[in-house]
């Protein structure tokens, strides 16, 4: 399923989201929690990586809240071609996995953050906002070596 909204006067106000999950219970919980902010709106939804990249074009969101594991294509691949495309979109990947290589690898790839599905909603909010500011996923010391929701300027690439 896919759904485009093209959006009025809240659209230029509000953080345009993209959610792009091959799981409907993900993506309607996640567009309900984010709708009920009041300033971030859903501007479409997807299925797939090749949804996301259309979408992503046609929509022109400010975040893309993006699953990795997919049909068609991935979203490690999508987030790769983005960042070719050198777009301004700002990815988060929200993910039931939680291993470190799996998490450097989609932050190398262009990811600006990366959630674990079980992350608490606020967790979620606030990726989101940060992430228009130009924050991005660091290494966090604190958390046992985890990537969680240490969010820094963003200053090129992550080394």
């Amino acid at each position: 399923m896919v759904r485009e909204e093209r959006v009025g006067d809240m659209g230029k106000q509000g953080i345009r989201v993209l959610l792009v999950d091959d799981h409907n219970t993900v993506r309607t919980s996640l567009h309900r929690m984010l709708e009920h902010t009041g300033d971030i709106e859903v501007v479409g939804e997807g299925i797939n990586g090749l949804d996301a990249l259309k979408m992503v074009e046609n929509l022109n969101p400010d975040v893309l809240i993006l699953d990795v594991e997919m049909p068609e294509m991935d979203g490690i691949e999508v987030t790769h071609i983005l960042n070719k495309m050198n777009s301004p979109v700002k990815i988060l990947i929200l993910s039931a996995y939680d291993d470190e290589g799996y998490i450097k690898n989609v932050l190398e790839q262009g990811a600006v953050g990366y959630l674990i599905k079980d992350e608490p909603p606020a967790n979620i909010i606030e990726a989101v906002r940060l992430a228009v500011r130009g924050k991005k996923a660091e290494k966090s010391e604190s958390y046992n070596q985890d990537y969680r929701l240490n969010f820094h300027r963003a200053s090129g690439h992550l080394g």
